[in-house]
């Protein structure tokens, strides 16, 4: 009786350890309803992401590929309705539009993502997230200048160290593969007049 007893608690430990390795199930939905949304199978993905939502009804990335899915089925209505819950999940509106511009941005949907950033320019003129996503949308669209025109505004506002390393990077890369001819950003500006003043002291 002991024996079994033992091998039954062994079982049982093995289980819930397969068990803790394995993925989520809602992992394995999410992964799928991802698949299907590029593949313009929008029904399954549709599918999947309300199966996401029933295991993690939290899951703010799910809700939005949701949104997204349902927005591109032509059903205006639950779009609009999951970007009321959506809206619930964010403290400020202006968080809101920018979130969801970025998920526009990082699903190629430019129009759209120009739309909410227009929105949260009115209410955030000098936010300068509001102002990066802005100019990222531009330069998507290749209207380049006026993506260094809101890069520039954006190091005026004292952004958080991270924005200014990802807008100085993407103004260097339009820069130098984009507009080669243009006149350098003022924060580069000053470095050819430095290289050439230590060119000169090498002559002496």
């Amino acid at each position: 009786m002991k024996k079994i007893v033992i091998i039954a608690l062994a079982l049982s430990l093995m289980m819930l350890i397969i068990s803790g390795c394995q993925e989520k199930p809602a992992d394995t939905y999410m992964r799928e309803g991802e698949k299907f949304l590029k593949e313009g199978e929008f029904d399954k993905a549709i599918s999947e992401f309300k199966s996401v939502l029933k295991l993690e009804p939290d899951n703010v990335d799910a809700l939005m590929n949701l949104m997204l899915a349902y927005e591109s089925n032509g059903d205006e209505a639950n779009a609009q309705q999951i970007k009321g819950q959506l809206r619930t999940y964010f403290k400020d509106e202006v968080k809101y539009l920018t979130s969801l511009g970025t998920f526009y941005i990082q699903n190629a949907k430019i129009d759209e993502a120009q739309e909410v950033i227009e929105e949260a320019m009115k209410l955030a003129p000098q936010s300068p997230q509001v102002r990066f996503l802005r100019g990222s949308i531009y330069e998507f669209k290749g209207e380049f200048e006026k993506a260094l025109d809101e890069y520039n505004v954006v190091l005026t506002l004292n952004p958080p160290d991270e924005l200014v390393v990802m807008t100085k990077m993407k103004m260097g890369m339009i820069m130098q593969y984009q507009m080669p001819r243009k006149v350098k950003p003022p924060w580069a500006q000053g470095e050819d007049e430095e290289s050439e003043e230590t060119d000169k002291g090498d002559d002496f």
